[in-house]
């Protein structure tokens, strides 16, 4: 008797292992993704912490440097006491300079900032009595011009002067004065100051001349009593007694 052919019955773990492994795919997959995720942001974490690290940090001394810089802004927005402050209306002619040739020449003379009238026209005069001597011996070439030259401030008020000037002037909140004059020389002042150089040059060979004439003299007569007292000498020892 032949026996019939066994059929086996297909297993059921080949059918359950895709099953498995789906399931495993969609439960494992997303818990692999965060996984990754957080990794992701702890290096992100890491690099910015290093890289901030890594970065200059201001120290003490730009720190100094910036409070310094910050306090010479407000030292500067406020005018310093010792600087002075002109009105607008200040004459532009009190910054010339001295002009010492042609025909019409000046010298301007500004006292210095003081506390009354009086101090800045009494330091005015003093400059214009000083200038006008300064002028005279680049002139003429002459140490002696205060001898020949009437250096008197009424002189000067009354033959020099051609712009005056007196003003307020602010340091801080404190109102100072300042007095200015214009000395202008024209032809006829220089020629006056030629003529008395002149004149002075005139005395002095006049004042050589008389010394050398007064010891002249004083050789001459000096010499006519020795020659005298020399004859009376001789006339003695040759005449017997």
């Amino acid at each position: 008797m032949n026996a019939s052919p066994h059929r086996s019955a297909p297993c059921r773990c080949h059918v359950l292992t895709p099953l498995v492994a789906v399931l495993m795919v969609i439960t494992v997959g997303p818990m692999v993704a965060m996984a990754v995720d957080d990794v992701a942001e702890k290096v992100e974490s890491s690099l910015a912490e290093s890289k901030s690290s890594t970065e200059p940090k201001p120290d003490a001394a730009s720190a100094i440097d910036a409070a310094l810089a910050t306090d010479t802004a407000s030292e500067l927005s406020v005018a310093p006491l010792d600087q002075f402050s002109y009105p607008e209306d200040r004459p532009a002619w009190l910054n010339d300079l001295p002009k010492l040739d042609g025909d019409l020449q000046s010298w301007v003379v500004v006292s210095s900032p003081a506390e009354s009238r009086e101090e800045s026209e009494e330091e005015r005069k003093r400059l214009q009595r000083a200038a006008l001597i300064h002028y005279v011996q680049g002139q003429t070439d002459g140490d002696t011009s205060n001898e020949y030259l009437s250096v008197t401030d009424e002189w000067i008020e009354n033959n020099l002067i051609t712009d005056r000037y007196t003003g307020e002037v602010k340091q801080g909140d404190t109102i100072l004065y300042e007095n200015a004059a214009k000395l202008s020389f024209d032809k006829a002042i220089q020629s006056e100051i030629a003529l008395a150089w002149k004149r002075v040059q005139v005395r002095d060979r006049l004042a050589a001349t008389g010394v050398l004439v007064a010891g002249g003299l004083c050789c001459l007569v000096f010499s006519s009593f020795l020659t005298g007292l020399i004859g009376r000498r001789f006339s003695s020892a040759a005449d017997p007694q």
